[in-house]
């Protein structure tokens, strides 16, 4: 395996953490409504909705920063 092919499984591994902590964030807080349908904790949702915002921005910045293999580092790898 090339250092640059390498170097992308790292950070496709990191960028998925990120968007597995996003989906926890929200799996513990979904949006529980009263019954004429208004958020019961309004506040706590926000910020898990936040919480959640923040890991898939740091996804989304790593994703951009990140050198990603071409075809032919693919080839060059065996791959």
């Amino acid at each position: 395996m090339t250092p640059k092919v390498a170097a992308a499984t790292k950070a496709t591994a990191e960028v998925q953490e990120y968007v597995d902590r996003a989906r926890e964030l929200l799996a513990g807080h979904d949006a529980r409504m009263n019954a004429i349908g208004v958020l019961m904790k309004p506040h706590d949702y926000r910020r898990a909705l936040l919480a959640a915002v923040s890991q898939l921005n740091a996804a989304a910045v790593l994703i951009e920063r990140s050198a990603w293999p071409s075809e032919g580092d693919y080839r060059e790898a065996g791959l």
